[in-house]
């Protein structure tokens, strides 16, 4: 084996190859050679390079960033946040393109903007290409950023489409325009969530139902005319033939709960447009598109153009929209179907019109009347689209099987009466789905809220009979049904008994129960459960608290100066006396309590930072710790079981 401590060079030429360090030529031939796999970073001062064998290598770092951020979890995301800091302070590590892929990525999915960009500054800064998939956790980040942030996300957005821009991007990844629509939709802007569709269009990058469910994304954000803008969306599906799919459904049974059909002015042009659905002929999309030489129907999603398809594949505009719908539609069926409110006529679900089917089998031209201003209630929004039984009919015709959380939503669309649930409820046991705590804690809420406390009851009842587990969502549905003291007293009692301790949730149910029915003494008593369990009330359960008193004090004095007739319980000579105890005892609790501080959702992944200076003292610490184990007088002094007067040793060792 050649050493190259033998060969015949010159003393000059040996010091420009082999400079000295500190050690012999021989020492310095026969070393290993080190690689170092870092860069020295300008911001901290760190001018030189320290090679340390005791580092870990870099593919290390990769599996355990890897591990921290699969774990989807706020915490894993903390930790791979100081994981990272560590591997560039402590170690010196290159960074590597991946890393910040994947950590950009776990802050999309938790809504942390400003790191997400941060790391995508910093990955500009040294000149590494962001991937596509750091992009799209980037627009992903905008669309997951809390209700604060929505302005700054809307300005990411901007920025992030202009920097595409400049870089020339090539715009044909469908999943960049999917989470743009989605970004700009859940932000509330579906105007331009409509932009970027027909973009999609113009650049011919076809639309699937993926692209659909982001634009349902995008008309739940605008509570105006959200449901109107949905059953648009639909029928639309229906028409070009996009398969419908689960979460489709789901997104439209969010909108119809959520979000209202527009103004008057509106809804008359959409419903023009579904009643008269005969004349265009929607099912002939197919036909069309297999034709040679015909042009291919066209559709904008950001103008209000109505078209008229023909089976030869020419379409026109719709223009002779009469407004006034409500008054002047005659019905041509013969058939007296109106849709007003639930209270006031009750279809079988078979004659109910369904404005979702863009055919005559809609029973949609059948329509006499409608009562816009009923459609305020989300109940009857449900009529619009065929009820419970329409939308499973629909979901059958569709093939597609509905889980429980689809009956979860369709009761919160029934009627607010025991025989609507139950229906639901035989739905769900004809379907064969297995039964889920969550839906039977929605019916307890619903039925405790209308003080139907035996009903509530049975639902309990029904969990046991179908072997469905009570956890602690069950018990703040039954905090509902609390209505005095005789019954609060009961339910923690029974809380007690079972060593259940209630949660912030479970007292401000009931605190807010109080306040509305203005019961001095269930209020007391939810005051003093927050301090026997030791909860902080947030500043939500203190504004309706004070809200609450100062509206019974100027209810009080309005009494005792005759503008108002007393009542009911006001009749009491001692609702006086008992409103000041209580007002006194309001004033001692909020002194001796700590009241729950308004945080920034991403204050939770905010952490103290170590530099480089941390890290070199906490080596400091370590080699000096070893030296001092590494003395036999120490040795011999721990085995005595003595105490090892460390600061003497520092002298000897370091002196």
């Amino acid at each position: 084996m050649l050493r190259l401590r033998n060969l015949p060079l010159p003393g000059t030429v040996r010091e420009k190859i082999f400079p000295i360090l500190g050690l012999p030529f021989s020492a310095q031939a026969t070393q290993r050679p080190l690689k170092a796999e870092h860069e020295p970073d300008e911001e901290d001062n760190y001018g030189r390079l320290e090679i340390d064998r005791n580092r870990k290598h870099i593919m290390l770092y990769k599996y355990e960033l890897q591990d921290l951020v699969h774990k989807r979890t706020k915490i894993g995301l903390v930790e791979a946040l100081k994981l990272f800091d560590e591997m560039r302070q402590k170690d010196r590590k290159k960074v590597r393109p991946y890393m910040y892929t994947m950590l950009i990525t776990s802050c999309a999915k938790n809504g942390y903007l400003d790191k997400a960009f941060e790391l995508f500054e910093e990955e500009k800064k040294k000149h590494l290409r962001p991937t596509r998939a750091t992009i799209v956790s980037l627009f992903n980040a905008c669309a997951e950023s809390p209700k604060q942030e929505r302005e700054k996300a809307l300005e990411r957005i901007e920025y992030l489409r202009q920097y595409l821009l400049e870089v020339s991007f090539t715009w044909t990844d469908q999943r960049l325009y999917h989470v743009m629509i989605k970004a700009y939709g859940k932000l509330g802007k579906l105007e331009k969530a409509y932009e970027i569709a027909n973009e999609m269009f113009e650049r011919k990058i076809s639309l699937n139902a993926e692209t659909f469910a982001n634009l349902l994304v995008a008309c739940i954000s605008d509570k105006e005319k959200g449901f109107g803008e949905a059953i648009k969306l639909f029928r639309r599906m229906v028409f070009h033939g996009i398969p419908r799919t689960l979460y489709t459904y789901k997104l439209l049974l969010h909108a119809a709960r959520e979000c209202n059909v527009g103004s008057s002015e509106y809804f008359e042009r959409l419903i023009y447009v579904w009643v008269n659905a005969g004349r265009i002929v929607y099912d002939q999309k197919r036909h069309v598109r297999r034709t040679i030489g015909k042009p291919e129907p066209e559709f904008s999603f950001a103008q209000d153009i109505t078209y008229e398809y023909f089976p030869d594949g020419s379409y026109k505009y719709v223009t002779d929209f009469q407004p006034g719908f409500r008054r002047e539609l005659v019905n041509d069926g013969g058939v007296s179907n109106q849709i007003v409110p639930y209270s006031r006529v009750r279809l079988p679900p078979q004659d109910q019109p369904n404005f979702l089917i863009p055919t005559m089998k809609s029973r949609a031209g059948q329509v006499i009347n409608i009562d816009y201003y009923s459609l305020s209630n989300k109940h009857n929004r449900m009529c619009l689209i065929g009820g419970v039984k329409g939308i499973l009919e629909l979901m059958k015709i569709d093939k597609i099987k509905p889980d429980m959380s689809i009956f979860t939503q369709l009761l919160e669309l029934t009627p607010n009466e025991t025989k609507a649930e139950n229906d639901v409820l035989n739905l769900v046991l004809e379907s064969g789905i297995a039964l889920q705590t969550g839906f039977f804690n929605h019916l307890i809420v619903r039925r405790c809220r209308r003080s139907e406390l035996e009903a509530a009851k049975s639902a309990l009842v029904t969990m046991q009979r179908y072997n469905q587990p009570v956890d602690l969502a069950t018990f703040g549905a039954l905090a509902n049904g609390v209505f005095n003291v005789k019954y609060a007293l009961s339910f923690f009692k029974d809380l007690e008994n079972l060593q259940i301790r209630p949660n912030h949730q479970i007292i401000k149910t009931i605190i807010t129960k109080a306040c509305i029915i203005r019961d001095y003494a269930l209020i007391k008593l939810c005051l003093e459960q927050f301090t026997n369990n030791q909860l902080a009330p947030g500043r939500e359960v203190l504004d309706i608290l004070v809200y609450s008193l100062e509206d019974e004090r100027e209810r009080l004095m309005a009494m005792e100066r005759g503008k108002i007739e007393p009542k009911g319980r006001y009749l009491d000579e001692e609702r006086s006396r008992d409103f000041t105890k209580l007002e006194e005892f309001f004033e001692d609790w909020c002194s001796k309590t700590t009241i729950q501080p308004d945080t920034h959702p991403w204050d939770q992944f905010k952490f103290e930072r170590k530099g480089w200076n941390y890290y070199k003292m906490h080596k400091y610490e370590q080699e000096m710790k070893r030296r001092i184990l590494e003395r036999k007088d120490v040795q011999k002094t721990i085995s005595s079981g003595e105490k090892v007067h460390v600061e003497e040793l520092i002298h000897d060792v370091y002196g």
